[in-house]
């Protein structure tokens, strides 16, 4: 077998193969069997309908009957392949009967395994089933859940009464496999000890009449030459195996795991289950504030208020998984240390972690019981290999170490599984859908982003410049921003003057900064506040340091500053600047704090002081074009009556094919929210360079409307949607505390007039927060500075605009005096600035 040609853009649904020709079984006599075992959830029943009807329906001798006909009937399989030849060279068994069913992590992969199996034995076709599984914790809660079907009186009345083996015997290969017998083991057991295990007698000369299932099977599936102990064991000529069925929910392969498996003959997805409310719904990190610089602390909030979120739920889990054991251990002591920062005792806080890998096999037991309530177990440390067969419903948060335990399909969908399963509190709540939080380091988050759509299978819309006639797209320019010191003032140092400076202030022990998660199933965003937690000293420790440079001081230039001020004298100083700020804890000084101090007083060790202060500069502007625009993406699923997007015929055809197809799409779904799609039917009124313009909330749909309107496209030559990061970031400083934040935005949209640029920021009409008004004030400062300096004769406009503007700003622009034109919100942001 060879790798796909293909990987990280397959479509996995055009992939699953299809049974063209009838099947001859009978389902009616199971038709209460499955009722009775499959309850409300219909995939199951059409996942064990499918694989039972390859097995048994007598329309395909083998496997690669049915990949010739699908290589015959699909055309979306042959784009996807160099040959024919190249697709049939992707099935492990082609001479067999084999087959794989993916069923999402936590949707009940065991019924259908078991439902398969039951019907088998059954009909006679098969008198033993062997189950192969990755790991003993697989192993173990496997047999458990058989073990409750077979014993299940009320599902054995639903079998037909003609049935070969319909009280099939739970075993292990340590005993003798009879007829009717399914026996569950670790695969390292079997293929490691075929001789010496109850495999060799029990199966030998009865492959035909034995179903072999591959429990997680990407495990055995998991590159280009698969598993060659489990290849050879399923080939040996002395059992003879004919029947296999793959069981997943991670079917992917290849070196870098994002090729989807060929065989899968039933697909139940992430999304279809998410949509369906069967597992919980995902949010991931997109952004952090604190770039990661104290990760256990958003990690903490987000753990916080999952227990304000989910009350049913004593104690939601947090898991944390490494790539070696080194890792998970290191990580572990790094968080009881946080914790213990928090105020919990060491004790309590060692009773919180569980680190959980082959090299801490004493803390298995306690891992099978952490969501019991007796357990005080809320964090766990884990290596990849806790990826599979861990049936814990609790978990809520999933915080991935590093980006390679995050960066392919395969793995992701591994680490979404730990979390996907809902608690009984939640399960028939179909109206309060739980959510796992996956806190990635927000610097993965675009890569993330596109694995985490491609593996939910979010259907997207993209934005992105194309080349039509008339070709709307333009140059602007744009200056980059740097930071200067500039010294403003010299002053001379009175000596024998100990003292800190009036303008001394100590910020906080911590300061806030704020995470952003974006939520799966309808796109929504969503906001966490929490707490950076600084590095202290303690104020003695720093009263000495201060000491000890005075006594340096006073030696080198013959002075006695050290005899005027005590260690003791120093501290209360300290103490007292603590105090004037409101500090909690008046024993501590951060580490920033402790550099202020020491500066205050290191006056003394200069003849002159100068104040600086940090000024924003700017280079030397620079020409973009739109055509520099990178792609953008909008799920279908976040569309609201506030969202839509704008397009007209000749911008779609000029897409690529893909996009295209997901444009008319969206279009025809009479689900979507009305006015969520704006088709203009005239390209002259549609003067932008993008396929189609994404609108994110309803006052910029509102300015849309307007700028698209036939009356108003005249009175410009083109527009253009800025994306919401790069292209066009424009900095700027606000204080929303203590402490200035340095930040950029992207304006909504450049308007072009002749050599005139109009730069739009749209807000609502009392939208007149610090932020913003710090945004009008840097942004007029550096399309000024932009006018003065520009290489080419152009100008540039900046405005910001709220709806009750939006008439007078297209009056202006029709009658040429948008230069001069001052909207209301913006005059209100300027005197806000005074």
């Amino acid at each position: 077998m060879t790798q796909s040609t293909f990987a990280k853009d397959e479509k996995p649904d055009e992939l699953v193969l299809k049974q063209f020709r009838k099947s001859n079984f009978d389902w009616t006599k199971y038709a209460n069997f499955l009722e009775e075992f499959c309850t409300d959830r219909e995939y199951l029943k059409e996942a064990i309908k499918a694989a039972v009807n390859l097995f048994l329906g007598n329309q395909y001798k083998n496997s690669q009957d049915l990949a010739e006909e699908n290589w015959d009937q699909n055309e979306k399989i042959r784009q996807y392949h160099k040959s024919k030849q190249d697709f049939l060279s992707q099935f492990e068994f082609p001479d067999k009967l084999c087959c794989t069913l993916d069923l999402a992590t936590g949707t009940g992969k065991s019924w259908a395994m078991y439902g398969v199996a039951q019907i088998m034995l059954c009909e006679g076709i098969v008198d033993r089933v062997l189950v192969l599984v990755p790991s003993t914790t697989i192993e173990k809660q496997l047999k458990e859940k058989f073990l409750d079907f077979s014993s299940n009186g009320r599902l054995k009345k639903t079998l037909p009464k003609d049935s070969k083996n319909k009280n099939p015997r739970i075993i292990s290969a340590d005993m003798t496999i009879m007829p009717g017998d399914i026996c569950i083991e670790n695969d390292d057991a079997i293929l490691e000890h075929v001789t010496s295990s109850s495999i060799l007698p029990s199966l030998k000369g009865n492959g035909k009449k034995t179903l072999i299932i591959n429990d997680e099977a990407h495990h055995l599936i998991s590159d280009d030459k698969n598993d060659p102990k489990w290849n050879q064991f399923i080939r040996n000529n002395d059992f003879g195996f004919f029947y296999i069925l793959n069981s997943t929910g991670t079917p992917y392969k290849g070196n870098f795991g994002n090729n989807y498996f060929r065989d899968v003959v039933y697909r139940y997805s992430i999304r279809k289950a998410i949509d369906q409310c069967f597992i919980k719904d995902i949010k991931y990190l997109t952004e952090d504030e604190g770039k990661g610089r104290d990760k256990l602390s958003l990690v903490y909030a987000v753990h916080e208020d999952n227990k304000r979120r989910y009350p049913e739920i004593k104690k939601p889990l947090t898991i944390f998984v490494s790539g070696r054991i080194a890792d998970a251990e290191e990580y572990a002591k790094q968080f009881e240390k946080f914790l213990i920062k928090k105020g919990i005792s060491q004790e309590i806080a060692q009773k919180k972690i569980l680190v959980v890998s082959s090299r801490h096999k004493e803390n298995n037991e306690k891992l099978d019981k952490v969501d019991t309530s007796e357990s005080p177990v809320e964090f766990i440390f884990s290596v990849s290999k806790l990826s599979e067969g861990w049936d814990v419903k609790n978990v809520f948060q999933i915080v991935p170490h590093e980006e390679r335990a995050f960066n392919s399909k395969l793995l992701i969908s591994q680490v979404l599984g730990r979390g996907l399963r809902i608690p009984l509190p939640y399960l028939e709540n179909k109206e309060k859908q739980p959510i796992v939080t996956i806190n990635n380091h927000d610097s993965w988050s675009k890569n993330i982003a596109s694995y985490v759509d491609a593996v939910i299978e979010m259907d997207r819309l993209a934005s992105y410049p194309i080349k039509k006639k008339p070709d709307y797209n333009f140059d602007v320019y744009w200056a980059d921003s740097s930071k200067e010191v500039k010294d403003t003032s010299v002053s001379k140092v009175e000596k024998g003057s100990i003292s800190l400076p009036k303008e001394f202030k100590f910020q906080t022990q911590s300061t806030a900064k704020t995470g952003k998660f974006r939520e799966v199933k309808e796109g929504r965003e969503e906001y966490l506040s929490y707490g950076i937690e600084l590095n202290a000293q303690r104020v003695g420790d720093v009263a000495i340091q201060i000491y000890t440079k005075l006594k340096d001081f006073d030696k080198v230039n013959i002075t006695s500053y050290s005899k005027k001020l005590s260690i003791e004298q120093i501290k209360e100083m300290l103490k007292k600047a603590l105090k004037e700020i409101g500090a909690e804890d008046l024993s501590l000084i951060s580490d920033e704090n402790r550099q202020r101090a020491l500066n205050s007083f290191s006056t003394l060790f200069r003849e002159e002081t100068k104040t600086s202060i940090v000024d924003v500069v700017y280079k030397k502007p620079i020409k973009k074009n739109t055509s520099e625009i990178q792609k953008t993406y909008v799920s279908t699923r976040s569309m609201d009556n506030n969202r839509a997007i704008v397009y007209e015929n000749k911008s779609v055809e000029a897409s690529e094919k893909e996009d295209k197809e997901a444009i008319i799409k969206f279009d025809k779904d009479y689900s979507r929210p009305n006015g969520s799609v704006i088709r203009i039917e005239k390209d002259s009124e549609y003067k932008c360079p993008l396929n189609i313009v994404h609108i994110n909330h309803k006052n910029e749909l509102g300015f849309v409307k307007r700028l698209i309107d036939k009356n108003n496209s005249k009175n410009y030559d083109c527009f253009v949607k800025v994306p919401d990061t790069g292209f066009y970031e424009i900095e700027y400083s606000f204080r929303p505390g203590s402490h200035s934040l340095t930040r950029t935005f992207n304006p909504d949209f450049i308007i072009k007039k002749g050599n005139t640029y109009i730069v739009v920021e749209i807000k609502s009409e009392d939208d007149t927060k610090d932020i913003n008004v710090a945004k009008n004030k840097y942004a007029e400062r550096y399309f000024k500075l932009m006018n003065d300096y520009l290489p080419e004769k152009q100008e540039y406009v900046f405005t910001f605009l709220s709806p009750d503007d939006f008439t007078a700003f297209f009056e202006a622009l029709q009658n040429g005096k948008h230069k001069a034109f001052v909207s209301g919100l913006q005059a209100n942001l300027r005197e806000k600035q005074k």
